[in-house]
């Protein structure tokens, strides 16, 4: 599984066929998010046969001002297939990676 960052075009694009997708997980909520301090980052997760598996948008922001640690949120989840544990724990494994 590969991440990679995505513009939120195409984020909005990919997100647009899931049918359970809300508000929250497109990239027109992120511009409020902007206005609160959060910086969006866009992620798409590709299988070895560069398809699309899952879609996240990270919130990032300071800890604090005295802080140079970035917290990271995922409001109402990830767009994947929760049935396939394997590939949602390999996603999460790999969000992880990135953070650090």
């Amino acid at each position: 599984m590969i991440l990679h960052e995505i513009d939120a075009m195409k984020f909005n694009e990919l997100s647009s066929a899931e049918p359970d997708t809300s508000i929250f997980q497109t990239s027109y909520f992120s511009d409020y998010m902007k206005a609160q301090g959060y910086t969006p980052v866009f992620i798409e997760a590709l299988d070895d046969a560069k398809t699309c598996v899952a879609l996240s948008c990270l919130y990032e922001k300071k800890e604090s001002f005295f802080s140079g640690k970035l917290i990271a949120k995922v409001l109402r989840g990830v767009l994947i297939n929760y049935y396939d544990e394997l590939q949602f724990k390999e996603f999460h494994l790999r969000l992880k990676e990135i953070g650090r």
